[in-house]
């Protein structure tokens, strides 16, 4: 809790410096000398920044339409934040080149110039979330049983069902999904945001997507976050099978899911080497690993005898330039396909987004897996 309150208020102050900046450099570059004009301004960032405030917490508490469309303003604000700032910034190290050479240069329609594109790269970045993508993707496993070359996979992670991402949002997704009539369905992880459900309604929604054998679904960070119960009832009212540091077999593959909470786990790590993937039964099949959060551990994905890791959580960053981030976090595994010699990897952008229904860089998918 001592560190949550700690990551609040740094969270919260970065984001008062911000606002901050973003009024002085808009009353200094637009020259706004009016009373009205400035205390306008005031009112408009502090009540950006307390709303911002009411719908993280409030969006906990409830699934209200008031709440939720509060929550999608709110949030949609932090990118528009993030670029005014960036944009501030560069008028700001323009201007001062400009005293330097003492040259009489007014900024106000470079300033105006920088707001209007922050509107286009919030439309684009909203069309950009909303654009739904099928990623293909040909793996090849040594010793992969015939009959999955001829399945067809599905990948998707990061959903975060909840606010505004409602029941609409997931008959939309499941229709596209069940277009493809895939054999199994792999969810790793962040069905869910973490926010109130309505659990009946959900569930039923999710019951109609369809798979011919399976599907998969292990728990991501923001399953834990909270209604955990919520979460596991409405699971247990659809067709798809959890695997909470378990393993299945399916047509002699090895399905292994880890719960995110674990993943660093060295127990577990050992409870699910020394109950299954040690045993004769399991240790000549090859193994689908499904891990929300992308494990960079190459031993323990070796104890594990992973031959393909299947993650999200990282989101590819969602927007520039968070993605910077991102990949410098996790190198490889922060997007995409790649081959580490002893094991595959696909890392999924999400097929949702977290916070801002806002993608720019990145694109919302689901991913289409072939075996070679």
């Amino acid at each position: 809790m001592y560190k949550f309150i700690i990551f609040i208020s740094i969270f919260f102050g970065i984001l008062f410096l911000g606002h901050l900046v973003i009024y002085k450099s808009q009353v200094k570059f637009f020259d706004i000398q009016s009373v009205v004009g400035r205390r306008t301004l005031i009112f408009f960032y502090i009540f950006n920044f307390l709303l911002l405030f009411f719908a993280m917490f409030g969006i906990r508490q409830t699934n209200s339409v008031i709440v939720n469309g509060i929550y999608y303003y709110a949030v949609l604000w932090l990118p528009i934040l993030l670029y005014l700032f960036l944009f501030s910034s560069v008028t700001w190290i323009i201007y001062a080149f400009i005293k330097l050479l003492k040259l009489k240069i007014t900024l106000k329609f470079l300033y105006l110039a920088f707001i209007i594109t922050i509107l286009f790269i919030t439309a684009y970045g909203i069309y950009s979330y909303k654009n739904i993508v099928k990623t293909e993707v040909k793996i090849s496993i040594q010793d992969m049983p015939q009959i999955w070359k001829n399945k067809k996979i599905l990948l998707i992670t990061d959903v975060h069902i909840g606010n505004f991402r409602d029941d609409s949002f997931i008959d939309n997704f499941v229709k596209k999904l069940n277009k493809e009539e895939a054999d199994v369905i792999f969810i790793a992880g962040d069905l869910f945001d973490g926010t109130k459900l309505e659990i009946n309604k959900t569930a039923a929604a999710l019951n109609r997507l369809q798979a011919k054998q399976q599907i998969y679904f292990v728990y991501g960070n923001h399953e834990t976050f909270s209604h955990q119960a919520d979460v596991d009832k409405i699971i247990s009212m659809t067709k798809i099978k959890t695997l909470n540091n378990q393993l299945d077999t399916l047509d002699g593959v090895n399905i292994l899911g880890i719960n995110h909470t674990h993943l660093h786990n060295d127990t577990i790590i050992d409870y699910l080497e020394k109950n299954f993937l040690s045993k004769p039964e399991y240790a000549n099949n090859p193994t689908i690993f499904l891990c929300h959060e992308p494990m960079k551990d190459t031993d323990k994905l070796k104890r594990l005898k992973v031959d393909l890791q299947l993650s999200g959580h990282t989101h590819a960053g969602q927007f520039f330039p968070i993605n910077l981030i991102t990949k410098s976090l996790f190198g490889k595994m922060n997007y995409g396909y790649s081959d580490f010699g002893e094991f595959k990897h696909f890392t999924s952008s999400g097929l949702g987004v977290w916070g801002p229904a806002f993608r720019l860089g990145t694109k919302s998918e689901y991913v289409s897996i072939i075996f070679n």
